[in-house]
């Protein structure tokens, strides 16, 4: 049905995790708390209604184990998360690009410091403020040696929900003849006296419209990287690679 995927942050492991059951407890239930005999008939109740007998049923479904929703589940259509069961045969041969951002939910808390005005000898201080001196020795260490261009204070709103969940989904599909290429988005945004780019932070850029997302307006560094990511998800298109002459040396992953 498709000949080439996009994953935009969309892996979150066990936050994600496949459920048990069905929907059909969940679906009578509501119907019994709305006297409705036709299960349709939920589709024209109104929201608030509808959400009112949510929150009244799901109690005594989520403590008795059953579905209430928000999580997916084995059928005919879906095998279960790829990481535990694999991926289905007849996709495995789809090129897929997979990715997140530097700090997805992170990056919206509010912080009590303005980046741009911290020197990185400040934002270590901050982190060991933070975590603690021993705690932080090694994390400082990891940190530097992974982003040597970043600030440490940036620990503190790094991405801790999605990394490692898609790790593990990228070394998985590796072993699929499609190939997957991997992605990080790392671009800070000028917004707020500078911010860890948040949960789809990259958006604009793969779809070439940045002029409609006021925190992307950086003159001279926004342009240019919408082009390379924009061209990189067009030669993606159509033929299966991100390689271009944008972007010439983009290996696809390989399992470890």
């Amino acid at each position: 049905m498709f000949a080439k995927g996009i994953n935009m942050s969309g892996v979150l492991g066990g936050l994600m995790a496949d459920c048990t059951g069905n929907g059909e407890k969940l679906g009578r239930a509501l119907m019994e708390e709305l006297k409705v005999e036709d299960v349709k008939a939920l589709e024209t109740v109104p929201y608030d209604a509808l959400a009112a007998a949510y929150n009244k049923v799901k109690p005594a479904l989520e403590k008795a184990g059953e579905y209430v929703g928000g999580a997916p589940y084995n059928n005919g259509f879906y095998a279960g998360d790829p990481v535990v069961n694999g991926f289905r045969r007849e996709t495995e041969h789809v090129p897929m690009m997979v990715g997140s951002v530097f700090g997805e939910f992170g990056s919206f808390a509010p912080t009590p410091y303005k980046k741009a005005e911290m020197t990185p000898e400040a934002g270590a201080a901050y982190v060991e403020a933070e975590v603690g001196k021993e705690e932080s020795k090694e994390l400082l260490d990891l940190f530097r040696k992974a982003y040597p261009e970043r600030n440490p204070v940036d620990i503190m709103t790094m991405d801790f929900m999605f990394r490692g969940p898609e790790i593990e989904y990228i070394k998985t599909r590796a072993n699929c003849s499609g190939g997957v290429w991997p992605y990080l988005f790392n671009l800070d945004m000028n917004f707020d006296g500078g911010r860890t780019p948040w949960h789809c932070a990259d958006i604009p850029y793969f779809f070439h419209n940045t002029e409609l997302a006021p925190y992307t307006q950086e003159q001279g560094v926004t342009e240019r990287v919408e082009k390379l990511i924009f061209d990189s998800v067009m030669a993606f298109a159509r033929t299966g690679n991100p390689q271009n002459p944008e972007v010439p040396n983009w290996p696809a992953s390989t399992r470890l």
